[in-house]
């Protein structure tokens, strides 16, 4: 059975027909962060609030004016608990504070149509209350004075609860009597706690910061002992496995490059004020674009001295072995590197000509069986044509599209959160669902698997198409590949593009959609699935807590291969 929060009893209570408590549409795409253990009941309490008053917000123009007071009351609750979750770095924080803003207006709107009509009730009720809550508000500020700012909140919530009941029916000296004891509070205890709290959370912030420890020299170092000891050459000292491995460390460092420019951004946001969200400003976070270009820049030098080395002075026993191990290696990379990086690491394959004459002529007599056969594969591939590809626009412009329903400002939305997850997600799906695209840049996940897209702030996954295994075996077959590798890099590279499912266009459908914190996302990264997201070298631009990012679910209808293209409707 499900627990019903504090807000929804309150206002199952008072307020007239309220329908069951529900989900914030898409509430699992803003994940707790973890920096604070009271974080995750915040966040409970206000989705949960806001499903209730979202749920309720129209019936209110007829309640009673304690119903509507009780509503105001739990609005502005849900906004400081935003505030405070701000504090502790979560980003679902934004999102809360701006749905939460949005119905506070509208309770204001209803309470300032009402005001002259209830300004009695208003009177007797306070005048009634009044010793009680000059007690409170006594206790409150001492609470204030001494800075015990925990023991001050918890006593801030009973009379301002209170206060909120009628405070908005009341004008002039009725209200200034009611709202002037408290001036010093609003003042002193937001300012209190939110030092309090940054400071904390800044802290736990540094420490996984510090937790991450990409030590970019040791790796170097270790790619420099394996060339120093092929320099000497004391037997086979380096294999392809022994630089797959510096790979798989590199990938490990670089995700935890992306972890810290999340967790700093998350660092630098918690100061950020939520009052002020359209003004918040790109700060200066942890830029890692220095570290990770610095560590390509010297690591793969390095990487290609080890293969060059190692094929020059190989065993002609071990030769063969050597070769088609690092073309395995090298032709994997596409989505890991840039095409000038993994350029040099092919140029490094050419050095088994020094070694073998008969290995390179075995090559060559292989490039000149299979020249043409992809050749013709990529012109092909090139010339066909799905019916939807050439108007098919790619995602984000096919997300940023409009219908006459909706309309969709792709720059207000990429940047940051502006406008309520909820407030969004309806016009987004239906402007977004079921339009045509065309994603790119797909990730290595297998042919069974989903492959991804990403470009910053725009996530799409991709499941093949039925009968694609049939054309992977038709080019594994005009490779002589059906039981060996391929003798080349282009022809493995072919190969092992198809069979991982790095397609250079995907085209088909959006057919599901949501929207979740980047700063969430990259803070997980797992270590071997950084480089799906971006390539080793390069990194997240620095980003705020607000940022968005947008996922989708691509169904689709047509894979582009640079030796292929199929149609599941050919």
């Amino acid at each position: 059975m499900i627990k019903r929060s504090f807000y929804a009893i309150i206002l199952s209570c008072c307020l007239p027909g309220v329908v069951a408590w529900g989900q914030v549409a898409n509430s699992d795409a803003w994940k707790i962060v973890g920096i604070d253990e009271s974080a995750e009941k915040l966040a409970t309490e206000c989705r949960d609030g806001l499903n209730t008053l979202a749920e309720s917000i129209d019936k209110l123009r007829d309640a009673k004016p304690l119903e509507v007071g009780k509503a105001n009351a739990m609005c502005n609750r849900i906004i400081w608990h935003s505030k405070t979750l701000l504090q502790y770095g979560e980003p679902s924080a934004v999102d809360y504070y701006v749905r939460a803003k949005a119905l506070s207006d509208k309770i204001i709107q209803i309470t300032q149509i009402r005001a002259g009509k209830f300004q009695k009730e208003a009177r007797a009720y306070m005048s009634q209350t009044a010793r009680k809550r000059k007690s409170s508000i006594s206790r409150l500020q001492k609470l204030v004075g001494s800075k015990d700012y925990i023991a001050a909140e918890k006593e801030y919530f009973k009379v301002q609860g209170d206060i909120d009941l009628y405070v908005h029916y009341l004008r002039g000296r009725d209200r200034q009597v009611l709202v002037e004891p408290m001036l010093p509070v609003y003042r002193l205890l937001p300012a209190g706690l939110k030092k309090l709290r940054t400071t904390a959370t800044k802290q736990k912030l540094a420490a996984m910061i510090k937790e991450q420890n990409f030590d970019t020299a040791s790796l170097v170092n270790q790619a420099k002992a394996v060339l120093e000891r092929l320099n000497e050459r004391t037997g086979d000292v380096s294999t392809p496995e022994s630089v797959a491995e510096l790979i798989t460390k590199w990938r490990v460092i670089h995700a935890k490059i992306q972890r810290a420019t999340a967790l700093d951004c998350i660092s630098k946001s918690v100061d950020l004020d939520l009052e002020n969200l359209s003004n918040w400003k790109q700060v200066a976070t942890f830029d890692g674009q220095d570290t990770a270009r610095t560590l390509k820049n010297t690591l793969s030098p390095v990487l290609v001295s080890i293969i060059e080395t190692d094929l020059t002075l190989a065993r002609p026993a071990a030769l063969r072995k050597k070769y088609i191990g690092y073309l395995k290696l090298v032709s994997d990379l596409k989505n890991d590197l840039d095409e000038a990086t993994r350029m040099n690491l092919k140029g490094a394959l050419d050095a088994v000509e020094k070694n073998s004459s008969k290995l390179a002529q075995e090559i060559a007599d292989y490039r000149e069986a299979t020249h043409d056969i992809l050749y013709w594969r990529e012109k092909l591939a090139k010339d066909s044509r799905h019916p939807g590809a050439p108007v098919a626009p790619n995602l984000r412009q096919a997300i940023g599209g409009s219908s006459s329903t909706f309309q969709f400002d792709t720059e207000k939305l990429f940047p940051g959160l502006q406008t309520g997850i909820d407030d969004i997600l309806p016009g987004l799906r239906k402007s977004a669902i079921d339009r045509t695209a065309k994603i790119y840049s797909l990730s290595v996940q297998g042919i069974t698997s989903p492959h991804s897209h990403f470009d910053q702030q725009c996530w799409a996954v991709a499941r093949n198409p039925a009968g694609l295994k049939s054309q992977i075996s038709s080019l594994r077959r005009d490779l002589m590949a059906d039981d060996k590798f391929p003798m080349t890099y282009q022809a493995a590279e072919s190969l092992r593009t198809a069979e991982q499912s790095q397609w250079d266009e995907v085209g088909g459908s959006i057919s599901q959609l949501r929207l979740a914190s980047l700063a969430t996302r990259v803070s997980n990264l797992k270590d071997g699935k950084s480089s799906i997201y971006i390539p080793l070298g390069a990194t997240f631009k620095p980003f705020l807590i607000n940022s968005t990012l947008i996922q989708t679910e691509i169904q689709p209808t047509w894979v582009r291969h640079r030796h292929f293209l199929y149609s599941s409707n050919k």
